[in-house]
């Protein structure tokens, strides 16, 4: 009888599309478990009554083997990042595309992209050629959502590339929603003129009432990633993440939700796949902000989770 080795995998990764992910992960355990590999799944985020994040924060946390997050404070809070460590270098475990998005997306040896979602402007009044702040400054924009990573990483964004003062104009001046779909949401019915928000919403756009575009900056991405900390050994990281990302799931997030599928054998492409200007945000800078950045956006946002 083969003996089975046991893997724990965090999943918090793109909450619209999960019940494609609930599926597909229940088949990749059925083929690990032909491997001799018990993978455990516990998922995080919207229906699941706490983000990744939150949870691995806390001082009594349980530490998984693998993770798969587009929950990026997990990668981004200095004292979460400390615990996932040591892990594996991961990040040369499957060949990438050698686009803009793809390269803005990579961070480091550890941590693997798998997708990225591109966030852009969708409303009635077209943003082509403004940069976001001159956007917020002329129309009313919203963006979501607050306790996960789309918010934030507006808010990262901006500080970085504008400074700290920006931010707080940004938080200030923008009607910020719990969730990113109701942000788009706003912008549908009117309640603002201009939503950020993942691209999948904004092709539902008819170029009359409603026109979707990119800021001056490029899209702005919110990239996901497979992380394999060292309690597990590297031939069975290697065969989870090989199960886990696999052509069918890039095909499918990439037809139904827009997503850019960072793998190079990646057969469909999204529409912002080849965008020239890409905005990202720097982990390092990410990672210095430290408990300045939840000063600042909690005293923004009331009840927004303060992780420092």
């Amino acid at each position: 009888m083969m003996s089975m080795r046991t893997v724990e995998l965090y999943w918090s990764h793109i909450c619209v599309m999960h019940n494609f992910e609930k599926e597909h992960l229940a088949r990749a355990r059925e083929r690990l478990a032909r491997q001799g590999i018990d993978l455990r799944v516990t998922c995080f985020g919207m229906g699941y009554g706490r983000h990744m994040a939150s949870y691995l924060h806390d001082e009594d946390a349980v530490l998984p083997d693998i993770v798969v997050s587009a929950d990026l404070e997990v990668f981004e809070n200095a004292r979460i990042a400390a615990k996932l460590g040591p892990c594996h270098p991961c990040a040369s475990w499957m060949e990438l595309k050698n686009t803009p998005i793809v390269r803005a997306s990579r961070r480091g040896d550890d941590l693997l992209p798998f997708v990225a979602i591109p966030m852009t402007a969708y409303g009635s009044v077209s943003c082509e050629g403004a940069s976001l702040i001159e956007a917020v400054d002329q129309c009313r924009v919203s963006f979501g959502g607050i306790d996960n990573s789309a918010a934030k990483t507006v808010v990262k964004a901006v500080w970085e590339r504008y400074g700290e003062e920006a931010a707080r104009h940004v938080l200030e001046e923008c009607r910020v929603t719990d969730m990113p779909i109701e942000a788009f949401q706003a912008a549908r019915m009117g309640a603002v003129d201009v939503s950020v928000a993942p691209s999948l919403y904004g092709l539902r756009a008819d170029g009359v009432r409603r026109v979707h575009g990119t800021f001056a900056e490029g899209p702005l991405l919110l990239p996901t990633y497979f992380c394999a900390r060292k309690s597990v050994d590297e031939e069975t990281a290697r065969a989870v993440r090989a199960e886990i990302m696999t052509p069918e799931a890039f095909e499918f997030y990439a037809r139904n939700a827009d997503l850019v599928a960072c793998c190079a054998d990646a057969s469909v492409e999204s529409s912002q796949e080849h965008a020239e200007r890409v905005w990202a945000v720097d982990q390092a800078f990410a990672l210095g902000l430290g408990p300045r950045f939840y000063d600042v956006y909690c005293d923004a946002l009331e009840g927004a989770e303060n992780l420092s």
